[in-house]
């Protein structure tokens, strides 16, 4: 594992550094917010267990951990954070804040340890978890034609790549969360049959739609619909050249 070591107490950072490279790890260590975001978004060797002080003058760990944990992402930070206080109500409160575990300062060699090997059992799953989504995803964006998922309103919830190549989309951003009716369905009427559909969760086949492309130009596409339920979609379009 590699780790993100944040405190402003620099004594601490760099006995706990000591405590995790000699656990066999990588550490690395940062001293305020700036430098915790900077190093926890690296796209390349990014440390993926984070010990953060969770408030002091210069580094606010637990609103790190609350933003990292409010944005989309496929890789799963394990945080765990520390200051010296060590009632109930405020282990709860950093919990509840998204934190995965919790140290009281200073830190006990051996309840370091613990943390250690309990992140270390929960990231290697979230690997392979991460592993399996990934090889879904290539699978998904090679397929011959598009698929593209829908929240109750007609809303753009996600979509393969095929889809927005025929829509001629690469900024993916631009329509996802709008409606297909503001976006891409050309005719009103035609997104008002599929918004019945949605609302009914009704299947259909191979019903011909005009869509409109971001060049503007028209593009006449076979779509079938299919009610599902995951995670806020509803219904799932696939469609292919008319």
């Amino acid at each position: 594992m590699k780790l993100l070591i944040g405190d402003d107490d620099a004594a601490s950072n760099q006995e706990i550094v000591k405590l995790v490279r000699a656990a066999g790890h990588e550490a690395v260590s940062a001293a305020t917010d700036d430098e915790v975001v900077k190093l926890l978004s690296t796209a390349g060797g990014r440390p993926n267990f984070a010990i953060l002080n969770s408030s002091t003058p210069n580094l606010h760990g637990l609103d790190i951990c609350k933003k990292f944990r409010a944005a989309p992402t496929l890789y799963y930070t394990y945080f765990v954070l520390m200051n010296g206080k060590a009632s109930q109500e405020e282990v709860m409160h950093l919990l509840e804040g998204g934190a995965d575990d919790y140290l009281t300062k200073p830190v006990n060699p051996e309840d370091l340890a613990v943390r250690l090997k309990a992140g270390q059992r929960v990231l290697q799953n979230e690997e392979k978890l991460t592993k399996i989504t990934q090889e879904w995803k290539t699978m998904l964006d090679n397929l011959p034609f598009g698929i593209a998922c829908q929240g109750s309103d007609g809303e753009l919830r996600r979509a393969n790549r095929p889809f927005f190549d025929l829509m001629g989309y690469r900024d993916m951003k631009a329509v996802l969360n709008k409606k297909l009716g503001d976006t891409v369905v050309r005719f009103p009427s035609d997104f008002d049959e599929l918004l019945t559909n949605i609302k009914a969760a009704h299947p259909f086949d191979r019903v011909e739609m005009d869509f409109v492309k971001r060049d503007s130009s028209v593009l006449r596409l076979c779509v079938w619909g299919r009610p599902i339920s995951l995670n806020g979609v509803v219904f799932e379009l696939i469609t292919s050249l008319a």
